[in-house]
């Protein structure tokens, strides 16, 4: 095997190996994603139940003032579950350009070598 074949050989394995770890990375991404999107659905039945309750307390005062805090104390949730979200999808789109680009570069690269 020449040297400029196995040296290709190197390159190839080396931006496989920086593949793998971009492909991880959105693969973490997308996980965290799918959580936190499972954790902003149970926070929006708790929210819908809370609703439902406090519908029903508004003849009593003292009751619906709970229930209308327990309301403002989930939908406090929910907010910070949509800005962890926000977040996510924000590193999501970043390590997809990233990658992106990556396989830009190799395909020049293969192209070159054609």
């Amino acid at each position: 095997m020449t040297r400029v074949a196995r040296d290709l050989g190197q390159g190839y394995a080396r931006s496989m190996v920086t593949l793998d770890t971009r492909f991880n990375g959105v693969e973490a991404g997308l996980d965290d994603l799918q959580s936190g999107i499972e954790a902003g659905s149970r926070t929006v039945v708790s929210l819908r139940k809370d609703a439902v309750y406090a519908d029903r307390l508004l003849s009593t005062a003292l009751h619906t003032a709970h229930a209308a805090g327990t309301l403002v104390r989930h939908a406090k949730e929910l907010q910070a579950c949509l800005r962890d979200q926000r977040k996510a999808m924000r590193e999501l789109r970043h390590t997809m350009d990233a990658l992106r680009q990556e396989m830009r570069a190799m395909r020049r690269t293969i192209r070159a070598q054609d």
